[in-house]
Protein backbone atom coordinates (compact mmCIF):
# COMPACT_ATOMS: atom_id res chain seq x y z
CA UNK A 1 0.00 0.00 0.00
CA UNK A 2 1.29 3.58 -0.87
CA UNK A 3 2.02 5.79 1.41
CA UNK A 4 0.24 9.36 0.92
CA UNK A 5 2.93 12.43 0.03
CA UNK A 6 3.12 15.07 2.38
CA UNK A 7 4.86 17.55 0.74
CA UNK A 8 2.12 18.19 -2.05
CA UNK A 9 2.14 22.95 -2.53
CA UNK A 10 -1.06 23.76 -1.99
CA UNK A 11 -0.44 27.25 -3.08
CA UNK A 12 -1.21 25.69 -6.71
CA UNK A 13 -4.75 25.49 -5.74
CA UNK A 14 -4.78 29.04 -4.25
CA UNK A 15 -7.10 31.84 -6.38
CA UNK A 16 -5.30 34.28 -8.14
CA UNK A 17 -6.31 38.13 -8.25
CA UNK A 18 -8.26 39.20 -11.36
CA UNK A 19 -6.59 42.73 -11.65
CA UNK A 20 -3.41 40.50 -12.04
CA UNK A 21 -4.35 39.79 -15.79
CA UNK A 22 -5.15 43.11 -17.01
CA UNK A 23 -3.06 44.24 -19.86
CA UNK A 24 -1.30 47.71 -19.30
CA UNK A 25 -3.73 50.69 -20.74
CA UNK A 26 -3.07 51.34 -24.45
CA UNK A 27 -3.45 54.85 -26.12
CA UNK A 28 -6.88 56.45 -27.71
CA UNK A 29 -5.42 56.65 -31.02
CA UNK A 30 -4.98 52.71 -31.07
CA UNK A 31 -8.55 52.16 -30.36
CA UNK A 32 -9.62 54.25 -34.01
CA UNK A 33 -7.51 51.81 -36.43
CA UNK A 34 -10.61 49.12 -35.94
CA UNK A 35 -13.05 52.06 -36.12
CA UNK A 36 -11.68 53.56 -39.23
CA UNK A 37 -11.35 49.66 -41.10
CA UNK A 38 -14.79 49.31 -40.39
CA UNK A 39 -16.07 52.69 -42.14
CA UNK A 40 -13.85 52.25 -45.45
CA UNK A 41 -15.26 48.82 -45.66
CA UNK A 42 -18.94 50.34 -45.12
CA UNK A 43 -17.72 53.02 -48.00
CA UNK A 44 -16.54 50.17 -50.33
CA UNK A 45 -19.81 48.60 -50.00
CA UNK A 46 -22.10 51.19 -50.06
CA UNK A 47 -22.58 51.50 -54.16
CA UNK A 48 -22.76 48.56 -54.74
CA UNK A 49 -25.63 47.65 -51.98
CA UNK A 50 -27.17 50.77 -53.23
CA UNK A 51 -27.17 49.64 -56.34
CA UNK A 52 -28.80 45.75 -55.82
CA UNK A 53 -31.35 47.35 -53.36
CA UNK A 54 -32.51 50.68 -55.39
CA UNK A 55 -34.71 49.77 -57.77
CA UNK A 56 -33.97 50.21 -61.48
CA UNK A 57 -35.61 51.90 -64.11
CA UNK A 58 -37.65 50.07 -66.34
CA UNK A 59 -36.90 50.80 -70.42
CA UNK A 60 -38.11 49.49 -73.84
CA UNK A 61 -34.86 48.37 -75.40
CA UNK A 62 -34.48 46.86 -79.09
CA UNK A 63 -31.58 45.50 -81.29
CA UNK A 64 -30.66 47.78 -84.23
CA UNK A 65 -31.38 45.69 -87.54
CA UNK A 66 -28.57 46.21 -90.51
CA UNK A 67 -29.65 48.75 -93.28
CA UNK A 68 -29.58 46.71 -96.75
CA UNK A 69 -30.85 50.06 -98.72
CA UNK A 70 -34.30 49.03 -98.48
CA UNK A 71 -34.59 45.26 -99.52
CA UNK A 72 -35.04 43.00 -96.58
CA UNK A 73 -32.68 41.34 -94.22
CA UNK A 74 -31.34 37.72 -94.76
CA UNK A 75 -31.98 35.78 -92.09
CA UNK A 76 -29.12 35.14 -89.49
CA UNK A 77 -29.18 35.57 -86.17
CA UNK A 78 -32.64 35.89 -84.03
CA UNK A 79 -33.14 39.06 -82.98
CA UNK A 80 -36.69 38.48 -81.40
CA UNK A 81 -38.15 35.23 -80.50
CA UNK A 82 -41.69 34.71 -79.28
CA UNK A 83 -44.51 32.09 -79.63
CA UNK A 84 -47.56 31.51 -82.25
CA UNK A 85 -50.15 29.28 -83.58
CA UNK A 86 -50.95 27.74 -86.75
CA UNK A 87 -54.12 28.86 -88.85
CA UNK A 88 -55.55 28.23 -91.98
CA UNK A 89 -54.32 30.76 -94.77
CA UNK A 90 -56.74 33.27 -95.13
CA UNK A 91 -59.28 30.82 -93.33
CA UNK A 92 -60.72 27.63 -92.63
CA UNK A 93 -63.31 25.85 -95.27
CA UNK A 94 -66.31 24.94 -93.73
CA UNK A 95 -68.40 22.45 -94.73
CA UNK A 96 -72.06 22.97 -93.22
CA UNK A 97 -75.19 21.26 -95.35
CA UNK A 98 -76.87 23.16 -97.40
CA UNK A 99 -80.22 22.43 -96.40
CA UNK A 100 -82.04 21.45 -92.88
CA UNK A 101 -81.90 17.98 -91.42
CA UNK A 102 -80.68 15.88 -89.11
CA UNK A 103 -77.34 14.16 -89.46
CA UNK A 104 -77.46 10.06 -90.22
CA UNK A 105 -73.79 8.79 -90.69
CA UNK A 106 -70.38 11.02 -91.09
CA UNK A 107 -68.14 9.35 -93.29
CA UNK A 108 -64.69 10.68 -92.26
CA UNK A 109 -62.71 11.72 -89.68
CA UNK A 110 -60.46 14.39 -88.64
CA UNK A 111 -57.36 14.17 -90.21
CA UNK A 112 -58.66 12.59 -93.12
CA UNK A 113 -57.95 13.55 -96.50
CA UNK A 114 -61.26 14.61 -98.91
CA UNK A 115 -61.44 15.39 -102.40
CA UNK A 116 -63.73 18.36 -104.39
CA UNK A 117 -67.27 16.95 -104.40
CA UNK A 118 -66.65 13.97 -101.79
CA UNK A 119 -69.76 13.55 -100.12
CA UNK A 120 -68.76 13.12 -96.33
CA UNK A 121 -71.76 12.93 -94.41
CA UNK A 122 -75.37 12.06 -94.99
CA UNK A 123 -79.00 13.36 -93.69
CA UNK A 124 -82.08 11.66 -93.28
CA UNK A 125 -83.64 12.29 -96.42
CA UNK A 126 -87.00 10.73 -95.69
CA UNK A 127 -88.81 13.92 -96.11
CA UNK A 128 -86.57 15.01 -99.30
CA UNK A 129 -87.40 11.67 -101.35
CA UNK A 130 -91.40 12.06 -100.21
CA UNK A 131 -91.60 15.63 -101.36
CA UNK A 132 -89.37 14.44 -104.63
CA UNK A 133 -91.81 11.50 -105.93
CA UNK A 134 -94.53 13.94 -104.99
CA UNK A 135 -92.99 16.70 -107.36
CA UNK A 136 -92.84 14.16 -110.13
CA UNK A 137 -96.63 12.97 -109.82
CA UNK A 138 -97.58 16.93 -109.80
CA UNK A 139 -95.13 17.00 -112.92
CA UNK A 140 -96.91 14.36 -115.08
CA UNK A 141 -100.59 15.82 -114.26
CA UNK A 142 -99.49 19.30 -115.23
CA UNK A 143 -97.96 17.75 -118.85
CA UNK A 144 -101.12 15.77 -119.69
CA UNK A 145 -103.11 19.15 -118.57
CA UNK A 146 -100.77 20.58 -121.22
CA UNK A 147 -101.43 18.22 -123.86
CA UNK A 148 -105.36 18.39 -123.28
CA UNK A 149 -105.11 22.24 -123.35
CA UNK A 150 -102.99 22.09 -126.62
CA UNK A 151 -105.85 19.69 -128.66
CA UNK A 152 -108.69 22.04 -127.44
CA UNK A 153 -106.67 25.12 -128.99
CA UNK A 154 -106.08 23.09 -131.70
CA UNK A 155 -109.81 21.74 -132.31
CA UNK A 156 -111.17 26.04 -131.87
CA UNK A 157 -108.25 26.87 -134.71
CA UNK A 158 -109.81 24.38 -136.78
CA UNK A 159 -112.48 24.98 -136.52
CA UNK A 160 -112.80 28.46 -136.68
CA UNK A 161 -110.45 28.34 -140.71
CA UNK A 162 -113.30 25.53 -141.54
CA UNK A 163 -116.61 28.29 -140.96
CA UNK A 164 -118.79 25.55 -141.96
CA UNK A 165 -121.35 26.96 -139.70
CA UNK A 166 -121.13 30.10 -141.13
CA UNK A 167 -120.98 29.05 -144.42
CA UNK A 168 -124.11 27.67 -144.34
CA UNK A 169 -125.93 30.39 -142.75
CA UNK A 170 -124.84 32.71 -145.42
CA UNK A 171 -125.47 30.41 -147.88
CA UNK A 172 -129.17 30.38 -147.03
CA UNK A 173 -129.52 34.14 -146.36
CA UNK A 174 -128.62 34.62 -149.74
CA UNK A 175 -130.82 31.72 -150.92
CA UNK A 176 -133.92 33.45 -149.45
CA UNK A 177 -132.83 37.24 -150.50
CA UNK A 178 -133.35 35.41 -154.41
CA UNK A 179 -136.20 33.89 -153.30
CA UNK A 180 -137.82 37.17 -152.07
CA UNK A 181 -136.67 39.22 -154.87
CA UNK A 182 -138.00 36.51 -157.68
CA UNK A 183 -141.71 36.72 -155.33
CA UNK A 184 -141.06 40.45 -155.83
CA UNK A 185 -140.49 40.21 -159.63
CA UNK A 186 -143.92 37.86 -159.94
CA UNK A 187 -145.84 40.35 -157.62
CA UNK A 188 -144.70 43.22 -160.12
CA UNK A 189 -146.32 41.07 -163.59
CA UNK A 190 -149.50 40.69 -161.24
CA UNK A 191 -149.55 44.49 -160.84
CA UNK A 192 -149.04 45.09 -164.85
CA UNK A 193 -151.72 42.32 -165.32
CA UNK A 194 -154.44 43.66 -162.92
CA UNK A 195 -153.45 47.34 -164.55
CA UNK A 196 -153.97 46.20 -168.04
CA UNK A 197 -157.21 44.53 -166.65
CA UNK A 198 -158.38 47.94 -165.24
CA UNK A 199 -158.02 49.85 -168.62
CA UNK A 200 -160.12 47.08 -170.68
CA UNK A 201 -162.84 47.52 -167.90
CA UNK A 202 -162.64 51.21 -168.07
CA UNK A 203 -162.53 51.17 -171.82
CA UNK A 204 -165.35 48.99 -171.70
CA UNK A 205 -167.24 51.35 -169.31
CA UNK A 206 -166.81 54.45 -171.79
CA UNK A 207 -168.05 52.45 -174.84
CA UNK A 208 -171.48 51.35 -173.00
CA UNK A 209 -171.71 55.30 -171.50
CA UNK A 210 -171.02 56.12 -175.19
CA UNK A 211 -174.15 53.86 -176.45
CA UNK A 212 -176.33 54.52 -173.95
CA UNK A 213 -176.25 58.57 -174.41
CA UNK A 214 -176.68 57.75 -178.07
CA UNK A 215 -179.85 55.41 -177.39
CA UNK A 216 -178.13 52.28 -178.52
CA UNK A 217 -177.70 50.62 -175.01
CA UNK A 218 -178.98 50.34 -171.96
CA UNK A 219 -178.13 51.08 -168.39
CA UNK A 220 -177.83 47.34 -167.45
CA UNK A 221 -174.43 47.22 -169.67
CA UNK A 222 -172.90 50.09 -168.45
CA UNK A 223 -173.67 48.89 -164.56
CA UNK A 224 -171.98 45.81 -165.65
CA UNK A 225 -168.88 47.75 -167.31
CA UNK A 226 -168.75 49.79 -164.04
CA UNK A 227 -168.70 46.65 -161.44
CA UNK A 228 -165.90 45.51 -163.74
CA UNK A 229 -163.80 48.38 -163.37
CA UNK A 230 -164.13 48.48 -159.84
CA UNK A 231 -163.27 44.67 -159.88
CA UNK A 232 -160.34 45.47 -161.98
CA UNK A 233 -159.44 48.34 -159.64
CA UNK A 234 -159.63 46.09 -156.50
CA UNK A 235 -157.55 43.26 -157.81
CA UNK A 236 -154.88 46.13 -159.41
CA UNK A 237 -154.57 47.52 -155.65
CA UNK A 238 -154.10 44.02 -154.65
CA UNK A 239 -151.22 43.33 -157.02
CA UNK A 240 -149.67 46.66 -155.61
CA UNK A 241 -149.86 45.53 -152.32
CA UNK A 242 -148.24 42.33 -152.74
CA UNK A 243 -145.96 44.09 -154.96
CA UNK A 244 -145.32 46.11 -152.30
CA UNK A 245 -145.21 42.91 -149.49
CA UNK A 246 -142.53 41.06 -151.91
CA UNK A 247 -140.46 44.51 -151.81
CA UNK A 248 -140.16 44.44 -148.29
CA UNK A 249 -139.54 40.61 -148.00
CA UNK A 250 -136.21 41.31 -150.21
CA UNK A 251 -135.43 44.31 -148.30
CA UNK A 252 -135.39 41.38 -145.08
CA UNK A 253 -133.52 39.05 -146.92
CA UNK A 254 -131.08 40.98 -147.98
CA UNK A 255 -130.63 42.72 -144.20
CA UNK A 256 -130.26 39.29 -142.54
CA UNK A 257 -128.37 37.95 -145.59
CA UNK A 258 -125.78 41.68 -144.83
CA UNK A 259 -125.91 40.65 -141.25
CA UNK A 260 -124.84 36.82 -141.38
CA UNK A 261 -121.81 37.98 -144.22
CA UNK A 262 -120.79 40.52 -141.76
CA UNK A 263 -120.94 37.95 -138.66
CA UNK A 264 -119.22 35.30 -140.56
CA UNK A 265 -116.02 37.46 -141.05
CA UNK A 266 -116.07 38.60 -137.74
CA UNK A 267 -116.95 35.38 -136.05
CA UNK A 268 -116.89 36.75 -132.43
CA UNK A 269 -117.78 33.27 -130.83
CA UNK A 270 -114.99 31.50 -132.51
CA UNK A 271 -112.72 34.05 -132.17
CA UNK A 272 -113.00 34.35 -128.16
CA UNK A 273 -113.51 30.31 -128.15
CA UNK A 274 -110.26 30.27 -129.93
CA UNK A 275 -108.82 32.97 -127.58
CA UNK A 276 -110.43 30.92 -124.34
CA UNK A 277 -108.47 28.06 -125.65
CA UNK A 278 -105.40 29.80 -125.67
CA UNK A 279 -105.38 31.10 -122.68
CA UNK A 280 -106.13 27.79 -121.18
CA UNK A 281 -102.84 26.07 -123.00
CA UNK A 282 -100.94 28.96 -121.64
CA UNK A 283 -102.32 28.57 -117.85
CA UNK A 284 -101.21 24.92 -118.46
CA UNK A 285 -97.82 25.74 -119.42
CA UNK A 286 -97.39 27.82 -116.59
CA UNK A 287 -98.26 25.22 -114.21
CA UNK A 288 -96.23 23.03 -115.53
CA UNK A 289 -92.96 25.23 -115.26
CA UNK A 290 -93.96 25.58 -111.84
CA UNK A 291 -93.97 21.28 -111.65
CA UNK A 292 -90.74 21.43 -113.21
CA UNK A 293 -89.25 23.88 -111.09
CA UNK A 294 -91.09 22.33 -107.77
CA UNK A 295 -89.19 18.65 -109.30
CA UNK A 296 -85.59 20.90 -109.75
CA UNK A 297 -86.03 21.99 -106.20
CA UNK A 298 -87.02 18.63 -104.45
CA UNK A 299 -84.28 17.18 -106.43
CA UNK A 300 -81.96 20.03 -105.25
CA UNK A 301 -82.95 19.63 -101.41
CA UNK A 302 -82.55 15.23 -101.97
CA UNK A 303 -78.78 15.62 -103.29
CA UNK A 304 -78.39 18.24 -100.64
CA UNK A 305 -79.16 15.63 -97.91
CA UNK A 306 -75.41 14.31 -99.25
CA UNK A 307 -72.96 16.91 -97.77
CA UNK A 308 -70.37 17.45 -100.06
CA UNK A 309 -66.50 19.32 -99.46
CA UNK A 310 -66.48 22.20 -101.44
CA UNK A 311 -62.47 21.92 -102.06
CA UNK A 312 -59.46 19.09 -101.57
CA UNK A 313 -58.15 19.35 -98.19
CA UNK A 314 -57.62 18.02 -94.96
CA UNK A 315 -60.24 17.44 -92.06
CA UNK A 316 -59.72 19.37 -88.66
CA UNK A 317 -62.57 19.86 -86.52
CA UNK A 318 -65.57 17.66 -86.79
CA UNK A 319 -68.17 19.66 -84.81
CA UNK A 320 -71.49 18.06 -85.85
CA UNK A 321 -72.54 13.73 -85.27
CA UNK A 322 -75.07 11.73 -86.00
CA UNK A 323 -78.66 12.91 -84.75
CA UNK A 324 -77.32 16.34 -84.99
CA UNK A 325 -79.74 18.88 -86.37
CA UNK A 326 -77.52 21.21 -88.89
CA UNK A 327 -78.26 23.71 -91.97
CA UNK A 328 -80.26 25.90 -89.36
CA UNK A 329 -78.60 29.47 -89.19
CA UNK A 330 -77.43 28.64 -85.61
CA UNK A 331 -76.08 25.45 -86.53
CA UNK A 332 -72.01 24.48 -86.61
CA UNK A 333 -70.77 23.48 -89.62
CA UNK A 334 -70.03 19.82 -89.71
CA UNK A 335 -66.56 20.51 -90.69
CA UNK A 336 -63.52 22.43 -90.83
CA UNK A 337 -61.02 21.65 -93.49
CA UNK A 338 -57.29 23.24 -94.50
CA UNK A 339 -55.07 22.71 -96.98
CA UNK A 340 -51.50 22.10 -95.87
CA UNK A 341 -50.22 24.32 -98.41
CA UNK A 342 -51.93 27.08 -97.15
CA UNK A 343 -51.51 27.41 -93.93
CA UNK A 344 -49.61 30.25 -91.72
CA UNK A 345 -48.56 30.76 -88.15
CA UNK A 346 -50.19 34.08 -86.33
CA UNK A 347 -47.31 35.00 -83.79
CA UNK A 348 -48.44 37.77 -81.22
CA UNK A 349 -45.57 40.38 -81.09
CA UNK A 350 -44.86 43.39 -78.46
CA UNK A 351 -46.43 46.60 -79.23
CA UNK A 352 -42.42 47.88 -78.64
CA UNK A 353 -41.63 45.77 -80.97
CA UNK A 354 -43.93 45.59 -83.72
CA UNK A 355 -42.16 48.27 -86.31
CA UNK A 356 -39.10 46.46 -86.16
CA UNK A 357 -40.66 43.40 -87.53
CA UNK A 358 -41.14 44.11 -91.43
CA UNK A 359 -42.98 42.44 -94.22
CA UNK A 360 -40.78 40.08 -96.07
CA UNK A 361 -38.36 39.93 -93.13
CA UNK A 362 -36.57 36.29 -93.07
CA UNK A 363 -37.77 34.49 -90.24
CA UNK A 364 -37.64 30.54 -88.75
CA UNK A 365 -40.24 28.54 -87.45
CA UNK A 366 -39.77 25.80 -84.68
CA UNK A 367 -41.53 23.57 -82.74
CA UNK A 368 -40.46 22.34 -79.47
CA UNK A 369 -39.11 18.77 -78.85
CA UNK A 370 -39.14 17.90 -82.83
CA UNK A 371 -36.79 18.83 -85.12
CA UNK A 372 -39.02 21.10 -86.95
CA UNK A 373 -37.29 24.21 -88.43
CA UNK A 374 -38.74 26.13 -91.44
CA UNK A 375 -37.49 29.16 -93.47
CA UNK A 376 -40.32 31.86 -93.37
CA UNK A 377 -41.33 35.07 -93.80
CA UNK A 378 -43.32 37.64 -92.97
CA UNK A 379 -46.20 38.45 -94.78
CA UNK A 380 -48.42 40.66 -93.38
CA UNK A 381 -48.77 42.89 -90.10
CA UNK A 382 -52.90 42.54 -88.89
CA UNK A 383 -54.16 46.24 -88.42
CA UNK A 384 -55.50 45.41 -84.65
CA UNK A 385 -53.81 45.36 -81.48
CA UNK A 386 -54.89 43.15 -78.11
CA UNK A 387 -55.44 45.34 -75.67
CA UNK A 388 -55.23 42.69 -73.19
CA UNK A 389 -51.81 41.43 -73.96
CA UNK A 390 -50.32 44.85 -75.64
CA UNK A 391 -49.75 42.77 -78.41
CA UNK A 392 -49.73 43.02 -82.56
CA UNK A 393 -49.99 40.05 -84.73
CA UNK A 394 -48.20 39.35 -87.39
CA UNK A 395 -48.48 36.41 -90.14
CA UNK A 396 -45.72 34.50 -91.39
CA UNK A 397 -45.64 31.71 -94.19
CA UNK A 398 -42.96 28.78 -93.80
CA UNK A 399 -41.63 28.27 -97.55
CA UNK A 400 -41.88 24.87 -97.86
CA UNK A 401 -45.02 22.42 -96.82
CA UNK A 402 -44.72 20.03 -93.66
CA UNK A 403 -47.28 18.15 -92.86
CA UNK A 404 -46.40 18.66 -89.11
CA UNK A 405 -47.92 22.19 -89.12
CA UNK A 406 -51.65 21.91 -88.75
CA UNK A 407 -54.03 24.46 -87.11
CA UNK A 408 -54.01 25.13 -83.49
CA UNK A 409 -50.42 23.94 -83.18
CA UNK A 410 -48.21 25.99 -80.43
CA UNK A 411 -44.48 26.84 -82.34
CA UNK A 412 -41.92 28.88 -81.93
CA UNK A 413 -41.37 32.10 -84.64
CA UNK A 414 -37.49 33.60 -84.62
CA UNK A 415 -37.27 36.79 -86.43
CA UNK A 416 -33.99 37.02 -87.79
CA UNK A 417 -31.58 39.86 -88.60
CA UNK A 418 -29.07 39.82 -91.41
CA UNK A 419 -26.69 36.25 -91.37
CA UNK A 420 -23.50 38.14 -91.63
CA UNK A 421 -23.86 40.53 -88.20
CA UNK A 422 -21.47 37.71 -86.00
CA UNK A 423 -18.76 40.44 -84.94
CA UNK A 424 -19.14 43.37 -83.65
CA UNK A 425 -16.82 45.13 -85.53
CA UNK A 426 -18.33 44.28 -88.29
CA UNK A 427 -22.29 45.73 -87.54
CA UNK A 428 -20.11 48.62 -85.83
CA UNK A 429 -19.14 49.38 -89.35
CA UNK A 430 -22.01 48.46 -91.48
CA UNK A 431 -25.75 51.01 -91.65
CA UNK A 432 -28.66 49.92 -89.19
CA UNK A 433 -31.58 50.75 -88.84
CA UNK A 434 -33.55 51.77 -85.51
CA UNK A 435 -36.94 53.14 -84.27
CA UNK A 436 -36.03 57.46 -84.95
CA UNK A 437 -37.74 57.41 -81.31
CA UNK A 438 -34.25 56.60 -80.29
CA UNK A 439 -32.83 59.04 -81.32
CA UNK A 440 -32.72 62.18 -79.09
CA UNK A 441 -32.49 65.91 -80.14
CA UNK A 442 -28.67 66.07 -79.77
CA UNK A 443 -27.85 63.34 -81.85
CA UNK A 444 -27.12 60.88 -79.42
CA UNK A 445 -28.79 57.53 -78.03
CA UNK A 446 -29.21 55.77 -74.96
CA UNK A 447 -27.64 52.32 -74.71
CA UNK A 448 -27.14 49.74 -72.59
CA UNK A 449 -24.21 48.59 -71.07
CA UNK A 450 -23.45 44.48 -69.98
CA UNK A 451 -24.08 45.78 -66.25
CA UNK A 452 -27.50 47.17 -67.34
CA UNK A 453 -26.39 50.93 -67.02
CA UNK A 454 -27.27 53.53 -69.36
CA UNK A 455 -25.02 55.36 -71.44
CA UNK A 456 -24.87 57.87 -74.05
CA UNK A 457 -23.65 57.33 -77.50
CA UNK A 458 -22.88 60.02 -80.18
CA UNK A 459 -24.87 58.25 -83.78
CA UNK A 460 -23.85 59.42 -87.39
CA UNK A 461 -27.60 59.22 -89.52
CA UNK A 462 -28.01 59.16 -93.04
CA UNK A 463 -30.63 61.95 -93.37
CA UNK A 464 -32.92 59.34 -94.52
CA UNK A 465 -35.96 57.36 -93.03
CA UNK A 466 -37.95 53.69 -93.94
CA UNK A 467 -41.21 54.97 -91.91
CA UNK A 468 -40.65 55.25 -87.98
CA UNK A 469 -36.95 54.02 -88.36
CA UNK A 470 -33.80 56.09 -89.28
CA UNK A 471 -30.88 54.85 -91.03
CA UNK A 472 -27.22 55.10 -88.44
CA UNK A 473 -24.16 54.95 -90.57
CA UNK A 474 -21.99 55.07 -87.46
CA UNK A 475 -22.19 54.26 -83.83
CA UNK A 476 -24.31 51.38 -83.40
CA UNK A 477 -23.93 48.11 -84.43
CA UNK A 478 -26.51 44.71 -84.31
CA UNK A 479 -25.28 44.06 -81.01
CA UNK A 480 -26.35 47.28 -78.77
CA UNK A 481 -29.65 47.36 -77.20
CA UNK A 482 -30.80 50.51 -78.27
CA UNK A 483 -33.01 52.32 -75.71
CA UNK A 484 -36.23 53.42 -77.16
CA UNK A 485 -38.79 54.72 -74.72
CA UNK A 486 -37.81 55.36 -71.20
CA UNK A 487 -38.73 58.11 -68.55
CA UNK A 488 -37.35 61.47 -68.68
CA UNK A 489 -35.70 61.67 -65.29
CA UNK A 490 -32.94 58.58 -66.75
CA UNK A 491 -29.37 59.73 -66.49
CA UNK A 492 -26.31 58.26 -68.47
CA UNK A 493 -24.93 55.70 -65.77
CA UNK A 494 -27.87 54.73 -64.41
CA UNK A 495 -28.86 50.84 -63.74
CA UNK A 496 -32.26 50.07 -65.81
CA UNK A 497 -34.32 46.87 -66.65
CA UNK A 498 -34.46 46.17 -70.22
CA UNK A 499 -37.87 44.53 -70.84
CA UNK A 500 -36.66 43.39 -74.24
CA UNK A 501 -34.25 42.90 -76.47
CA UNK A 502 -32.01 40.10 -75.16
CA UNK A 503 -29.39 40.04 -72.49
Amino acid sequence: MTEPTRDVDLSTLARRDPSASIPPARGRRQLWIPVLVVVALAAALARPLIDVFAPRVAVHVVRPVRHDGGSTVVGGTAVLSTSGFVEPDPTPTRIAALTPGVVRDVLVQPGDAVLRDQVVATLVDDDARIAHDRATAALAVASAEVDAARALEQAARESFDANLEWTEALGSAIAETNEAQALATAALADVAAAEAKLAAANTELELDRLLVTNAEGGTIEVRLAEAEVAQAQAAKDAAMAASDARRAAVSRAQARSARVEHAAKARIDDRAEVATTAAARARAEAALALARAELDATALALSRTQVRALVPGIVHERRAGPGDRVGEPESPPIFSTFQPEHVRVRADVPQQDAFSITVGMPARITLDGTDLALDATVVRHVPAADLTKSTIAVHVAAKSVDARLVPDLLVRVQFLAPANASSAATSASSAVVVPSAALRADGTVLVVDADDRAHTRTVTTAGKSRGELVVVTDGLSIADRVIVSAPSTLRAGDRVAPDAGGP
